[in-house]
């Protein structure tokens, strides 16, 4: 007897987690948000490029403002052949923060496990004159282009990177084919 409370908060856990898993099928990725503090604010697949806008409940910052962290997937069509880097570049530019910091599955396989994934940290200042840091991730999979933002004010990201990493570690392919885009020890020997 003394089995079955830990057998029922075990199955309780794996419910919880598993309405947590996020599935956007046109980009044939998954991920996971980390927590129940987290939930799907808006779903834009009316206009293109598609947005799905996650949100987490309010933080209260040092000047007692409620601050929102969101996490935003703007998903767009691209052609197979399509350069992550020049990709990256041409995004990067049009959102204007300073890159920080930049990472691969090679440089950081711990948080990002997709090879054809380019991630970067960086600030800018919002229209209220309050910096943020974000982290701006991209990838491309079977002709989509997923940017993966992450964002919060700089005050508040220390408390909020980990769901931000948790996010990027838990992104997933939906439909594994022959190269999925995961790297692997196998992958990483090839290069």
């Amino acid at each position: 007897m003394k089995k079955l409370p830990a057998i029922v908060l075990c199955l309780l856990f794996a419910i919880s987690a598993a309405a947590q898993m996020q599935t956007i099928t046109e980009a044939d990725i998954k991920f996971s948000l980390p927590n129940d503090k987290w939930h799907l604010h808006s779903n834009n697949t009316d206009n293109y490029p598609h947005v799905y806008t996650y949100k987490r409940a309010a933080i209260i910052d040092k000047s007692n403002r409620e601050v929102i962290p969101n996490i935003s997937l703007i998903i767009e069509n691209v052609p197979d052949t399509t350069d992550i880097v020049v990709y990256s570049g041409y995004k990067r530019e049009r959102l204007k923060f300073t890159v920080e910091d930049a990472f691969s599955a090679l440089s950081n396989p711990g948080l990002l496990k997709h090879k054809y994934a380019l991630g970067f940290r960086g600030n800018y200042t919002d229209s209220k004159n309050l910096p943020h840091t974000i982290y701006y991730v991209i990838y491309i999979h079977k002709g989509k282009a997923v940017q993966l933002v992450c964002d919060v004010t700089t005050e508040l990201f220390a408390a909020c990177k980990g769901d931000f990493d948790a996010v990027i570690r838990s992104v997933a392919n939906i439909s594994p084919y022959e190269n999925d885009g995961t790297l692997t020890q196998e992958t990483i020997r090839v290069k």
